[in-house]
């Protein structure tokens, strides 16, 4: 039995100025955004859990639809109110305590498929301060 070539028909030259433009950040416009998934993590060491979001841009444009931008919310009690603000962007219940939140692991799962705006900052890359990438933060709004 053959196997398929993936790349069979794939011409793509990777000192293409092209692969480039597909890692421009989004403009720092309001922008809706739903999250794709949703990860509960604790930093070792670290003494309170965050719930790690995996969001995309709300799009037609298949190239923008696909962009993974990342936010974290943490159970630290000095920053639950970015959690707040997150949740009632969401249209999510506020009326929960965090506590259990934190008990029930579950309970991350109710952010995936929530959809929320916010400006998308432009800030350097880590890996290349010559680089550009965008980040999520508050604040947030209801989805457009």
């Amino acid at each position: 039995m053959a196997s398929e070539d993936p790349y069979e028909g794939v011409d793509v030259n990777l000192d293409s100025s092209e692969l480039d433009a597909n890692r421009q950040p989004l403009p720092d416009v309001s922008t809706n955004f739903v999250v794709r998934s949703a990860e509960r993590k604790r930093k070792d060491g670290s003494e309170w859990p965050y719930i790690a979001l995996v969001v995309s841009p709300v799009s037609d444009d298949p190239k923008v639809s696909r962009r993974k931008l990342f936010l974290n919310l943490t159970f630290h009690p000095e920053m639950l109110w970015q959690m707040r603000d997150f949740r009632k962007s969401c249209g999510l219940a506020l009326s929960v305590n965090a506590g259990q939140l934190l008990k029930n692991p579950n309970s991350d799962q109710e952010y995936v498929g929530c959809k929320f705006s916010c400006v998308p900052k432009i800030v350097k890359s880590f890996r290349n301060p010559d680089e550009k990438t965008n980040e999520i933060s508050a604040p947030f709004r209801p989805a457009l």
